[in-house]
């Protein structure tokens, strides 16, 4: 095999698996821009819509574990496959106007969407070195944010001049065609020559002593919580709640909040393949997050205390609001690190899971505050919750970044090496 070859193999391997994690996210954000179309079509209050949406994450979330396992024992290959072929048909079900069959669709969604992620992390940990995994992780997640910008803006313009239910079904045939291209790029199993180093393969008695070792690890769980705490920038407020709020707060229609919404996107997208790179570049793994989680705890102030502030600089400060948020990235790094190189897919699913637990949690409270605030029970009508009750509910993430600040001075300082603290 030419030599060339050898070189780029890796990353076609590593951005088709990101490809699909674009997908998915693609499919995450897609209720938020239907989301006055969904309160009339099923006639549901704030906390109701909530929790169709949080379907996702009740079968991604609870997923994360064996899903990182089964990375670690049998490879990305079918598992993604499989994968983005259930995300393909739990859309097209969500597209039913039937409100049981919508929350299977979702569930669906969540469940093939649970091999993303990981997926990608685990080819890039198979096929780079550690000292490009902060890089990698960046990038791949720089195209899921990528994925949820482009979706923002064009599943709203699609809504609008297609309607709801054939935009779902152009999205269901776009994860037909990437299911076949996953089958077909992807190997069944590594190139020899691939990487610098062979990873090692851990019989079942050493993987599960492991995998008890990792889930032990107080690390792994500060970890987990500190980015849960920061992806509640996009769990609780990008991908569900924003558009709604900068309708109503702002006055925009749903097209414009649906662009300004995007800045938050094209913020992570710039920032956590570059925040990745500073990390790797100076050896530094606390220092970065601490000064995202505060920074973007500031902004987000700005954001729902001083709309009459911002009007103007809206774009911007939603653009650096996310900029800061992508500091999250630099956590699965650390989980990494913390971790033998085996088990590289099982330790980012552990976090990944405490991550995504966010979203289960915070979509369903979020609307609940709404309901609670607006002192009436709300169904159909968008335009019934008022700007305090927005303002009530959405403190809770500046709030939650402080925390994640603070947390982070306790977390264990890898410097970009895999040092197995479980051990």
């Amino acid at each position: 095999m030419p030599k060339k070859r050898i070189d780029l193999f890796p990353w076609v391997v590593c951005g088709l698996g990101a490809l699909f994690y674009c997908y998915e996210y693609f499919l995450r954000i897609l209720p938020s821009v239907m989301t006055e179309d969904l309160l009339k079509i099923f006639n549901i209050s704030g906390v109701a819509f909530g929790n169709l949406v949080a379907f996702y994450y009740y079968a991604y979330t609870p997923m994360q574990l064996p899903v990182g396992m089964m990375m670690d024992r049998f490879g990305p290959r079918k598992l993604l496959a499989f994968a983005c072929l259930l995300c393909a048909i739990g859309t097209y079900l969500f597209a039913h106007h039937y409100l049981p069959t919508a929350q299977m669709g979702r569930f669906l969604v969540g469940f093939g969407s649970a091999f993303a992620f990981v997926g990608v992390l685990k080819l890039a940990a198979t096929w780079f070195p550690p000292s490009r995994f902060a890089f990698i992780a960046g990038m791949a997640t720089s195209l899921g944010m990528i994925g949820a910008m482009t979706g923002d803006i064009i599943l709203s313009k699609l809504v609008f001049t297609l309607g709801s239910t054939t935009t779902l079904y152009i999205s269901a045939a776009i994860g037909l065609l990437l299911t076949v291209g996953l089958w077909y790029v992807i190997p069944g199993v590594k190139m020899a020559n691939a990487a610098d180093e062979p990873e090692p393969v851990l019989n079942y008695k050493e993987f599960f002593q492991a995998v008890f070792k990792l889930c032990r690890n107080p690390q792994m769980w500060l970890v987990g919580v500190i980015g849960t705490l920061l992806y509640l920038s996009l769990s609780a407020f990008a991908e569900v709640w924003s558009i709604p709020y900068l309708i109503r707060v702002y006055g925009l229609s749903n097209s414009a909040a649906a662009v300004k919404v995007s800045f938050i996107f094209l913020g992570w997208a710039i920032g956590c393949p570059l925040v990745g790179w500073i990390s790797d570049k100076i050896g530094n793994r606390r220092c970065p997050i601490m000064m995202g989680a505060l920074l973007g705890a500031a902004l987000f102030i700005l954001l729902i205390y001083f709309p009459f502030m911002v009007r103007h600089c809206l774009g911007f400060l939603l653009f650096a609001f996310g900029l800061c948020s992508s500091a999250q990235v630099i956590i699965f790094p650390v989980a990494r690190e913390l971790n033998v190189r085996g088990l590289a897919g099982t330790a980012i699913a552990v976090t990944n899971l405490l991550v995504m637990s966010g979203g289960a949690l915070f979509q369903p409270l979020i609307g609940k505050i709404l309901d609670v605030f607006t002192g009436t029970h709300i169904k159909g009508n968008l335009m019934a919750f008022s700007t305090e009750s927005f303002q009530y509910a959405l403190t809770i993430i500046p709030i939650v970044f402080i925390i994640a600040a603070i947390l982070a001075i306790f977390l264990r300082e890898t410097r970009g090496v895999v040092i197995d603290a479980s051990s």
